[in-house]
């Protein structure tokens, strides 16, 4: 059953933290149908009636219920092949999109699943926008198979609601991966602190043996310079 489907992934996405409980939407096509979440619904904990179905080539009176991303996701099916939508605003993606222009994932699997990257675009009229309609669906007829909005969160599109799922949560894990390893000291900047921390130990050694005292060296000078005594 659909619902059971968008219940479980919606829940999950939650609980894994990659939404708070009223954020990010789902949408499956079937058809000339888009089922999508409405605005303002729990996905943490779905009810059968947040689905609403609108057409996938037009505006509709419903369209005032759906998700308020509902125009990305219809431009998505309208100009691909894909037959579900994620969109969540997990937090290290969205805290990576804020710094990078693109995101290269590092592991083995994002890295076979992204193989290209993800690009992070820049809204100026907000995602609810044609503009965001047209940006987001072009990255995906690039070939791309999730994009970002800086400092909003993402959008992944897969041939089911499963597969989407799975690449949104390695999306997730790869931008922590990333976020991790950020954090990790520069060695070689490690390296050069502790030998600027200890200066004594890089000072020029004095040729004079350090068991001879001041008193032993102004005695011996003076020796030298008066001869023996009488």
């Amino acid at each position: 059953k659909m619902f059971d489907r968008f219940k479980v992934i919606g829940e999950s996405l939650f609980l894994l933290g990659m939404n708070d409980p009223k954020s990010g939407n789902i949408s499956v096509r079937e058809e000339d149908k888009i089922y999508i979440t409405k605005r303002n619904c729990w996905l943490s904990n779905l009810k059968e009636y947040d689905l609403i179905a609108v057409p996938v080539d037009c505006d509709s009176a419903e369209d005032a219920e759906a998700s308020v991303d509902l125009p990305v996701h219809r431009a998505i099916y309208q100009g691909t092949q894909h037959k579900a939508v994620i969109h969540a605003h997990s937090p290290y993606l969205c805290a990576l999109s804020i710094t990078e222009n693109k995101i290269m994932l590092p592991e083995t699997k994002g890295s076979m699943i992204f193989q290209n990257g993800v690009p992070i675009t820049r809204l100026r009229q907000g995602i609810s926008s044609e503009e965001a309609a047209r940006t987001i669906v072009s990255n995906f007829t690039s070939g791309y198979r999730a994009t970002a909005v800086k400092g909003h969160g993402f959008f992944v599109a897969a041939s089911s609601l499963e597969e989407a799922y799975e690449w949104a949560v390695c999306l997730e894990n790869s931008a922590k991966i990333i976020a991790i390893t950020k954090m990790i000291p520069d060695k070689q900047a490690v390296q050069q602190q502790q030998q600027q921390s200890r200066p004594y130990e890089h000072r020029k050694r004095s040729a004079i043996p350090p068991s001879i005292g001041v008193m032993d060296r102004r005695t011996t000078t003076s020796s030298y310079g008066r001869g023996p005594k009488r």
